[in-house]
């Protein structure tokens, strides 16, 4: 396997992972979503799960855009290789992939404050 190859395979499971990861958390908070809706004590962490579901949703629609982005610096480095990293797409990929990587963590950080709240309130 060359270092082309090999590129390529990290990048794809880069990209599973974070498919995987952000949407993972989509399911497991709509399960969530479902015990928690109808109890009227549980308002407050409601709202805390609907801002970690459009995060993880951000999240998904961000590995998306550097799903294209990583594919189109594969492009450059299939044509340029010495100077493909300095690309436009290579920069781009390497900024959304960055975005992706931070949604599961700021979701995850928003139902905790959500359930600490409901947990002070009591």
């Amino acid at each position: 396997m060359n270092s082309s190859e090999t590129r390529v395979s990290i990048d794809n499971q880069v990209s599973n992972s974070l498919f995987l990861a952000n949407g993972g958390g989509i399911i497991a908070l709509l399960a969530f979503l479902q015990g928690i809706i109808d109890d009227p004590k549980m308002d407050c962490l409601t709202w805390f799960v609907m801002g970690g579901l459009a995060v993880l949703i951000f999240g998904v629609f961000t590995t998306i855009i550097y799903t294209q982005y990583r594919r189109e610096c594969s492009l450059e480095y299939s044509k340029h290789p010495d100077t493909a990293s300095k690309s436009k797409p290579c920069k781009r990929e390497y900024r959304w992939r960055k975005v992706s990587f931070v949604t599961l963590p700021i979701a995850g950080a928003a139902v905790l404050i959500g359930g600490i709240l409901v947990i002070c309130t009591r």
